[in-house]
C-alpha cells in the first residue's frame, strides 16, 4: 500500500487529503524481474568462469 498525504484548504479550513494506492502487482512484478535479473547475473558468471573470460561488462 503506497499512502500519500496532502494538507489542503476546502471550504476556509485546512484539511488533510489522504490518498491509499494498492502497489501489490507493482511490488509482485518488481521482484520477479530483480530475481531474472539475479537468475541472469548468476548464468553469466558461471559461463565466464567456465570460459576463462574476464568480465568485460562489470
Amino acid at each position: 500500500m503506497d499512502i500519500t498525504e496532502l494538507l489542503v484548504s476546502f471550504q476556509g479550513k485546512d484539511r488533510r487529503l489522504e490518498i491509499a494506492r494498492d502497489i501489490t502487482e507493482q511490488k509482485e512484478q518488481l521482484d520477479r524481474v530483480s530475481s531474472r535479473l539475479t537468475v541472469e547475473e548468476t548464468l553469466v558468471d558461471c559461463i565466464q568462469t567456465l570460459s576463462g573470460e574476464p568480465d568485460r561488462w562489470r
